[in-house]
């Protein structure tokens, strides 16, 4: 086992310089011992303290914690370890989660509430945004996404799926025909979800005899608003293709029907995304499972 105190040094080192780098240089150790006393302190309390990526190491909340109890005191140690090793087997604190605005209303939001229910100490602040998060720099602990998850140093874990529903209002139908494959819509005004300003063109995948192939789109209007794309659609100019949770209410009240439903739209993935796989926090451990069986049933 390693110096305790040295590790508490090193620890203590590196939450206010944010560099192992800088943080051995000051404790006189090598960057690779300096790293080896932070897992083993980790691993000793069964706590994250740092969330590390290639650019930044920031405290976590529990290192917070940590760091105030024992920058300067070596007596409080150990009632601090128990302190953190048992808050990881209590459901409290505050939960970070960030979620796409239409997903987050409509979804995410009832199954929130009904968590809390359930675990009264635990607080939850919801951010709803269509840009990217960045979860170490803004302190989320999960980001719950249905948009394609790019390569990074995150954990991913699949939660569940929705549905994809191709809709166009009843007064586009009319005018402009009623697709009735796939191949027909490069021939159709399409509403264009997209992230990149310059993207005015899609590829919209389905399923044939169960094979899946993709479409190529285009139109003359484009969002990184699902809600917006929504309400566009229903003026009657042209098609769209959404997740069901947003265009279920306007299509039960005849504003938007539903077509190409034989093609089977792909189903989009429901990810988790959070920093670290290792010192869940309790909360955040129970909200996962909470989250994943609850979206397991749509």
């Amino acid at each position: 086992m390693l110096d305790r105190f040295q590790g508490l040094q090193i620890f203590a080192a590196l939450a206010r310089l944010g560099s192992f780098t800088a943080a051995a240089a000051e404790t006189g150790v090598s960057r690779p011992m300096a790293s080896k006393h932070i897992r083993e302190l980790e691993a000793r309390l069964g706590v994250r303290l740092f969330n590390r990526t290639t650019r930044s190491t920031k405290l976590t909340d529990a290192g917070r914690i940590y760091l105030e109890r024992v920058s300067g005191l070596l007596d409080g140690l150990a009632e601090t370890e128990v302190r953190l090793s048992d808050a990881q087997d209590t459901v409290r604190g505050t939960l970070r989660v960030a979620a796409p605005p239409a997903f987050g209303a409509f979804y995410l939001a009832p199954i929130i509430a009904r968590f809390m229910a359930q675990h009264p100490e635990v607080r939850v602040r919801l951010d709803l945004s269509d840009r990217r998060f960045d979860l170490v720099e803004e302190a989320i602990d999960v980001e719950i996404t249905v948009r394609e998850l790019e390569d990074s140093s995150f954990v991913a874990r699949r939660l569940g799926e929705v549905n994809m529903r191709v809709c166009a209002a009843p007064s586009y139908l009319e005018s402009c025909g009623k697709p009735r494959r796939p191949e027909e819509l490069a021939r159709h005004d399409c509403l264009i979800y997209s992230n990149n300003p310059a993207t005015m063109v899609a590829d919209w995948q389905f399923r044939r005899r169960g094979e899946s192939f993709h479409v190529t789109v285009k139109g003359r209007f484009a969002s990184n608003v699902g809600d917006a794309l929504c309400q566009y659609a229903q003026s009657g100019t042209g098609l769209v293709r959404l997740p069901d949770y947003i265009v279920r209410e306007p299509i039960g009240r005849g504003r938007l029907v539903s077509i190409l439903d034989n093609f089977a739209p792909a189903l989009r993935p429901i990810h988790a995304v959070y920093a670290h796989r290792q010192y869940l926090p309790a909360r955040l451990r129970q909200f996962l499972e909470f989250a994943a069986n609850e979206l397991g049933r749509h």
